[in-house]
């Protein structure tokens, strides 16, 4: 039995600014103050609780609390729906070219799962991924709250796919599919496969 693990901004889907809008947002309503537009290397590849945290030491210039993190995760997954829906309308939102005929193909073979492996929190990857279907297709997965540290997101992914498909995965079972040298890095921190989508452009090209 194989698994294959996704990321999804990059990997499955060009979301636009939503994430980015959504958060920077988030913190303005919560504290008064928008966070400055960060540096794609800051945050790119990241987790959102990394993310979270980065933008509001931006706006605030000071660290962000554990109970701070919290209120703005509760209120980026408020704002997210409709910024995702307002990148589907301007027709910024899409499934990036070739993955869909691949999860297909992936799909036909019983031996090989799919399941996410993504620093977006759970409740984002599926307003995220909704508008395409492809909340239908990814059930499982580990996700970027629990840690900000990428290994251990895609450990948690596969310990979460192995209770959703009642089997075990071995290291050489697993095969991450990510976009930027962050998904590389931390897949071969496992000792699983690894593979890398460009079209979306937004890993170091010089360490991919």
């Amino acid at each position: 039995m194989k698994l294959v693990l996704f990321d999804i901004d990059g990997t499955l889907l060009n979301t636009g600014v939503s994430g980015i809008q959504s958060a920077k947002q988030a913190i303005k309503n919560l504290y008064g103050k928008m966070p400055p537009e960060p540096e794609l290397s800051a945050v790119a590849g990241k987790s959102d609780k990394h993310n979270f945290a980065y933008m509001y030491q931006s706006a605030l210039n000071k660290k962000a609390t554990a109970k701070d993190l919290e209120a703005i995760k509760e209120e980026y997954v408020k704002l997210l729906s409709a910024e995702v829906a307002a990148q589907v309308k301007n027709k910024k939102y899409k499934v990036l070219t070739g993955l869909a005929a691949f999860l297909k193909e992936l799909q036909k073979h019983s031996d090989v799962k799919l399941a996410l492996g993504t620093g977006n929190v759970e409740e984002a990857a599926k307003i995220k991924l909704a508008p395409s279907g492809l909340d239908k297709v990814f059930v499982t997965g580990g996700f970027g709250w629990s840690s900000t540290e990428r290994h251990i997101i895609l450990q948690n992914a596969v310990k979460n796919a192995e209770k959703v498909f009642k089997t075990t995965f071995k290291a050489d079972d697993v095969y991450v599919i990510g976009d930027t040298h962050h998904d590389i890095i931390a897949a071969k921190e496992n000792g699983y496969h690894n593979a890398i989508v460009t079209e979306a452009e937004l890993g170091d090209k010089e360490r991919i």
